[in-house]
């Protein structure tokens, strides 16, 4: 299948530049667009966006600002939800470009967390939600002890390769990836920690009624598991699925049973196109 591909930069709603790559095919059957997770970039889900073009979807990847070649400084998150904002200024712009044709939000990690912000704040402006990873309640206490006091531009080491897949190769990809951020704020961490708060105060999960399908590894050492059955749980949508895949790390987009997850993306979004 032929694919286009277009890159450049969009403004985000404060002015941010966010860079964003679009993989689009003829009449596309559905849009997906992705949200990347913390200290990583757009072009880590190439793959994935191969899959899915095959499938006869068309693709918007950007980088979250602060990441990859977006705008704002780098492993730094001025408030929680500006992430909620700039997927919504992506989205409008996948669906201004795709007039009538059905848009998933995709999310890993932190771009779950992503996701998950963006369902509460606007129903209704996509056709369907998927999750992996998804931070929403910090079940492995990751945030739990984040020195609070330190200045908010204190940097810490990114220490996460070696439990985001069993696959060495993408262990060692992700440590000599140059766009991968090696060192990430305190600031980052706290806003991450106040998104969590947030999900579970004031009901604000029990908001989400968007179909969504929820995915992890359960063997995630970054990430519990127990995050997404708190979310699954939690969630109103009446269109729900979860699975946990035993034995996968963090990234269960990059271990070796990726095609089988992708297939699953993909029997679930045709589900929904059908529907």
């Amino acid at each position: 299948m032929e694919v286009k591909r277009e890159s450049g930069l969009i403004q985000s709603f404060d002015g941010t530049d966010l860079f964003c790559a679009k993989d689009l095919v003829g009449s596309p059957s559905a849009v997906v667009v992705i949200a990347h997770g913390l200290a990583e970039h757009h072009k880590r889900y190439d793959y994935f966006t191969g899959k899915l073009n095959s499938f006869g979807y068309s693709l918007y990847r950007y980088d979250q600002r602060g990441h990859g070649k977006s705008g704002g400084e780098r492993g730094y998150l001025p408030r929680y939800d500006t992430l909620f904002e700039d997927a919504n200024v992506v989205v409008n712009y996948a669906k201004r470009e795709n007039p009538n044709v059905p848009v998933f939000l995709f999310g890993h990690s932190m771009g779950g967390l992503t996701a998950v912000g963006y369902c509460i704040k606007y129903p209704g402006k996509v056709n369907g939600v998927i999750l992996s990873g998804t931070l929403c309640a910090d079940f492995a206490g990751q945030l739990k002890n984040i020195p609070v006091e330190l200045d908010p531009v204190t940097k810490f080491p990114n220490n996460l390769a070696s439990l985001l897949s069993k696959d060495p190769e993408v262990v060692k990809a992700y440590e000599e990836d140059p766009m991968v951020i090696k060192e990430i704020t305190i600031g980052a961490f706290v806003q991450l920690k106040k998104a969590v708060e947030w999900f579970n105060s004031d009901d604000n999960l029990q908001k989400i009624i968007y179909p969504i399908l929820v995915l992890h590894g359960g063997a995630d050492m970054i990430v519990s598991p127990e995050d997404s059955k708190h979310l699954y749980n939690s969630i109103s949508s009446e269109d729900k699925q979860i699975k946990i895949y035993e034995g996968l790390y963090h990234e269960i987009l990059n271990e070796k049973a990726k095609d089988e997850i992708v297939d699953a993306i993909r029997d679930w979004i045709e589900k929904r196109l059908t529907c």
